[in-house]
């Protein structure tokens, strides 16, 4: 039988296991992401307003510390940022850093701690049996391929977390 035949029979059969797992691996990712994105932006509901206030200031004196501005930046793709008004009479730009800040780092601090309880298990799990067993069944799917030098793939580090969803710069 051709290699391809074999693959395409391979394939009719249903999806080998090793392309399972890959896929299990980038399937935990995309949950693990969209469940920490999806709590980043509850919390920072509670910012929204104070970034139209900031917005309303921008608008008026154009120019921002760099901190405020990447917070403004953050905020304005904030799902539901258009649905709240824009103030008509802003504190001034004192008043409002001085609450920016407060709120920031109370968010800080918050957001620290909800990174440091999520758990990698599902994502380490999967990641683990990707590690174990990918090469050999792969082996086992297309024996008559080359061999793959196999790289196992690092576990998913909570700095990653950190990275993609920061603490905010006071």
């Amino acid at each position: 039988m051709v290699e391809d035949e074999r693959l395409v029979r391979a394939l009719m059969l249903g999806q080998p296991s090793f392309m399972k797992r890959a896929i299990a691996v980038e399937k935990a990712e995309e949950v693990l992401i969209e469940r920490v994105l999806t709590e980043r932006q509850e919390r920072l509901r509670a910012l929204v307003s104070l970034a139209r206030e900031i917005e309303v200031l921008k608008d008026q004196q154009k120019d921002l510390p760099d901190e405020i501005n990447s917070f403004l930046t953050e905020l304005q793709g904030h799902p539901n940022f258009d649905s709240y008004p824009q103030p008509q009479n802003p504190r001034s730009l004192q008043k409002l850093q001085k609450l920016l800040n407060e709120r920031l780092q109370t968010f800080n601090s918050r957001w620290e701690t909800y990174i440091n309880s999520v758990s990698l298990e599902k994502i380490h799990e999967a990641q683990t049996k990707y590690n174990k067993y990918y090469a050999f069944e792969r082996e086992l799917a297309l024996p008559n391929l080359p061999p793959l030098k196999f790289e196992p793939i690092e576990l998913f580090k909570r700095e990653e977390l950190y990275e993609r969803f920061p603490v905010f710069v006071l």
